[in-house]
């Protein structure tokens, strides 16, 4: 079994921003000027950014293409988009923050979210009833609704969906 590395903070939020730029174009690949721009970043230092997460088994780079996730890059980003809406509903509901506050701290605190504290949280939301489709600004249904369609996808995939 191959063990895979875990991503840093910084390649959590690349990871993030390939899943949902790469979810807008039919081979899922995202141009480096592109994933620069919605970070914030020059490009040469997000070339050296893919550089390093294809060495590490994140993403598949080649120079002048941009890239594409890995199946663990895959996982990764989705593991962090869950983390940050975990947060972000946890925080508006539980403390009444605004979203776009919880936002905010959703994105500090998503790379710091442990399963087992992930787990607590999301039962405490289920048992508490609260409806995300409810309240939340329609970014956060945007990021909702694009782990419940590639879900889906993964599990019919796998034969799991009938």
């Amino acid at each position: 079994m191959k063990i895979h590395p875990i991503p840093s903070a910084a390649e959590e939020d690349y990871l993030k921003f390939l899943y949902l730029l790469g979810g807008q174009t039919p081979d899922g690949r995202v141009r480096t000027r592109q994933l620069a721009s919605e970070l914030g970043v020059a490009c040469p230092s997000v070339t050296k950014m893919l550089k390093r997460m294809a060495e590490r088994g994140f993403v598949s780079y080649q120079r002048y293409q941009g890239a594409t996730l890995t199946s663990h890059g895959e996982r990764s980003a989705r593991a962090t988009l869950h983390h940050h809406c975990l947060w972000e509903m946890y925080l508006h509901h539980q403390f009444g923050m605004s979203w776009d506050a919880a936002h905010h701290e959703a994105e500090r605190l998503e790379h710091v979210l442990s399963n087992q504290l992930g787990d607590r949280i999301a039962t405490h939301l289920r048992s508490a009833r609260h409806s995300l489709e409810d309240a939340a600004p329609p970014e956060v249904l945007k990021l909702v609704a694009i782990e419940r369609d590639r879900s889906a996808s993964d599990r019919s995939q796998a034969g799991e969906i009938r």
